[in-house]
């Protein structure tokens, strides 16, 4: 079905308006679900899509994301330590999580600058680079003022998450903080997980990826989210596939990732260099988050025999 009615200066955001806004609101549609989405060269070349992309963020290589956990409730203080630990275990990135909203305890800017501090701490003690990706995630009259602190503090990326922000905020975060935007999965699920509505996870990261996401994070079929092997695959697929002026998305699987399961993570797309986020993994590990980081780093440096061609 074609659309004449949207056009792409009206914004991606608009473009689910049209396509899905008014049918599924009627009454007599028993099943209506996005599938695919089809634009022509015009209409994906009037969005920038990743400013850095997956090639840039990953040199080649899978990486390694630790979300500081306990999710909330941390002070400054005590995310920054976990933070070190995390990083001195060898994680390539530290993360906020979804969670720890800016602010929560104590002032933003301070969790800011004090993870970042932990992070550049541990990156010159191991000799290592290292990564710290702060949560953005607020109003989005606010996220702006968020990613200015956070950039201010030493962060290095931006966490977003476009279900609840709107696909636009990528774009419009990218374009005035010029960091990498990392989409992340929170209130993707209740779009994507009842059959005969909603969208295909696929063409939500299609979405994403368009609207200027230099990262997804992705529900893991092999946690707790239900998803099947199958849709994970096709979503990978989607942040990486050829799309001509379009920079690949690096994609995250998250969401019960640990040492024993990041084979059959990596078998999905085994030529294409992917991170993994794992908490609990890290953080609740018996010998704490260094050894936790530890194993985990291990097992995905472990699968360099079938390494990323990309």
């Amino acid at each position: 079905m074609r659309y004449n009615n949207w056009i792409p200066q009206c914004g991606i955001g608009n473009l689910l308006n049209v396509v899905l806004g008014e049918p599924q609101h009627l009454a007599t549609v028993r099943a209506l679900r996005l599938k695919e989405i089809r634009l022509d060269a015009a209409e994906i070349s009037s969005f920038g899509g990743p400013r850095y992309g997956r090639n840039v963020l990953t040199q080649g290589h899978d990486l390694v994301v630790a979300p500081i956990k306990p999710s909330a409730g941390l002070s400054p203080e005590e995310a920054s330590a976990l933070a070190f630990e995390a990083a001195m275990g060898g994680v390539d990135i530290v993360k906020d999580d979804e969670l720890a909203f800016p602010g929560l305890r104590g002032a933003p800017e301070e969790r800011y600058r004090q993870v970042a501090s932990a992070v550049r701490r541990a990156e010159q003690e191991t000799g290592t680079r290292r990564a710290y990706w702060a949560n953005v995630i607020t109003s989005p009259a606010k996220a702006l003022k968020a990613a200015e602190m956070a950039v201010n503090a030493g962060a290095d990326a931006l966490l977003l998450a476009p279900a609840l922000q709107g696909l636009d905020v990528c774009a419009d975060v990218s374009a005035s903080i010029g960091l990498p935007v990392v989409a992340h999965n929170v209130g993707v699920t209740s779009m994507t997980r009842v059959d005969g509505f909603g969208i295909d996870l696929s063409v939500w990261m299609y979405l994403q990826r368009l609207a200027g996401a230099d990262a997804v994070l992705a529900p893991s079929p092999f946690g707790s989210f239900g998803i099947s092997p199958q849709s994970a695959r096709d979503a990978i697929r989607a942040t990486n596939d050829e799309v001509p002026g379009v920079s690949a998305t690096l994609f995250s699987h998250s969401g019960g990732v640990g040492p024993e399961n990041v084979r059959r993570l990596k078998s999905l797309a085994p030529e294409i260099a992917v991170a993994f986020t794992a908490g609990s993994a890290i953080f609740d590990h018996p010998f704490g988050p260094r050894s936790g980081a530890e194993a985990l780093v291990l097992a995905v440096r472990a699968l360099g025999s079938q390494g990323p061609s990309a």
